[in-house]
């Protein structure tokens, strides 16, 4: 397996983290578009990684003595990476604030020293060198030969300066903000999603199993003995109560397992009412393959909702 840098490592945790059931519920469960923005951004960060050490691994004696297409590419890249950091940042925990109140991440993130100077000269010499801030500077990367690293670049503003700048520090302090942001945005969802977790931490769905297995038993001697009667109504009760307690947990969403099974006991609980209302005998093969369905499908309720009690328990 292929190296990966600190930056890819946090992208891959990322990404299984907000494909889990209960974090596509807990933040989007109507929102697709959004979902889509922020695993978009996260590949975004992943795939300008990627461009980035490639530059970072390219031998300095291939690199040519005049390097603009890298400086370029590089600072691109790196341009393109912050906009994904931060996209991805506010759609997670910004959605539905105003432009105006937005985090500027920059400002959160990257120190006071720094002052955002990664964006600063991607802007003035690969963003609108011959027009920057609004046609009042322009700027233009000196003639001379520079290295893989450090390249300097001049420009008026209206006065003359010259900036000599350092790619591989560049590089270092980008790795240091991503990471930050990054880290600060696993630990927000992961705290939000436990904090939510702890109110069910005392309700167990299984003890609703043991209720249902009563309200089955009672059922089943309706079937074999008609005198006794069938009664379905006390088994849908207590199946809507664990139906709301898992809609709590799951924002109206469960999960489609869950769902599945729940949409076979409802056929089995009208095929039962269908019996007793058409007197059906107990000895028809229906009768015999729709209760051993019946027991079947509460078992595996049940091992579902154990795996359900163990998650929000973590």
């Amino acid at each position: 397996m292929e190296n990966r840098t600190e930056i890819q490592k946090e992208c891959i945790k990322l990404n299984r983290l907000i494909n889990k059931n209960l974090f596509r519920n807990y933040f989007f469960p109507n929102k697709k578009d959004l979902f889509t923005k922020i695993f978009t951004s996260i590949d975004v960060i992943e795939d300008t990684q990627g461009a980035i050490d490639e530059f970072q691994n390219i031998p300095d004696n291939l690199i040519p003595k005049r390097t603009t297409l890298y400086i370029y590419g590089v600072l691109q890249a790196m341009y393109c990476q912050q906009d994904g950091v931060q996209h991805l940042y506010q759609s997670i925990f910004e959605e539905n604030k105003s432009n105006k109140e937005k985090t500027n991440i920059y400002k959160l993130f990257v120190s006071k020293n720094t002052d955002n100077k990664i964006r600063i000269i991607r802007d003035d010499i690969a963003g609108h060198p011959a027009d920057r801030n609004r046609g009042k500077e322009f700027y233009f990367i000196a003639k001379g030969s520079n290295t893989k690293h450090k390249f300097t670049y001049a420009g008026y503003t209206p006065e003359y300066k010259q900036i000599d700048v350092n790619i591989k520090e560049l590089i270092e302090e980008q790795e240091h903000f991503v990471i930050s942001v990054l880290s600060d945005i696993e630990k927000g969802i992961t705290t939000q999603i436990t904090n939510h977790k702890k109110q069910f931490m005392d309700t167990k769905l299984t003890d609703y199993i043991e209720e249902l297995e009563g309200c089955k038993r009672l059922i089943i001697k309706g079937v074999f003995d008609r005198f006794f009667g069938i009664d379905t109504n006390i088994f849908e009760e207590e199946f809507v109560n664990l139906k709301t307690e898992l809609n709590k947990r799951y924002f109206n969403n469960i999960p489609e397992s869950v769902d599945s099974i729940f949409n076979k006991i409802y056929y089995i609980l009208e095929r039962i009412n269908y019996w007793d209302k058409n007197k059906v005998s107990s000895e028809d093969i229906e009768v015999d393959i729709i209760l051993e369905s019946f027991e079947f499908q509460l078992t595996e309720l049940n091992d579902i909702l154990v795996e359900i009690d163990n998650e929000f328990k973590k």
